[in-house]
């Protein structure tokens, strides 16, 4: 069974998921997926610069966090946008892991 810690910024979702982690129950932590997908799969890459500009990538490739972070927090269509390019990746990730996690024999894994 694949569940979800959800909540907001404080409300305890980590030390929930450390508890967790203690039972021997997997967590896949969705936030460090996410930024990781967007260094390493090219098609994330590509669509944002084509629809943010270079900008939002260094000239050695990394990505910049704080472009980003600018885009995110000021302008909701740009975050929705972002959203819409990166969430089929994380959703796609996060089943994978979630199915090895099973192949592995685990009855619960936890989605952060």
């Amino acid at each position: 069974m694949l569940f979800g810690v959800t909540g907001g910024i404080g409300s305890g979702k980590t030390a929930v998921c450390a508890c967790l982690k203690v039972k021997n129950i997997p967590i896949i932590e969705a936030d460090p997926l996410a930024r990781e997908l967007t260094q390493t799969v090219p098609e994330i890459r590509d669509e944002l610069v084509a629809t943010f500009g270079q900008d939002l990538f260094s000239a050695c490739g990394d990505l910049n966090k704080e472009e980003l972070a600018k885009l995110v927090f000021s302008d909701v269509a740009a975050r929705e946008q972002i959203n819409r390019i990166i969430h089929p990746h994380v959703l796609n990730a996060i089943r994978e892991q979630a199915e090895e996690f099973r192949l592995q024999g685990n009855q619960l894994v936890g989605v952060e």
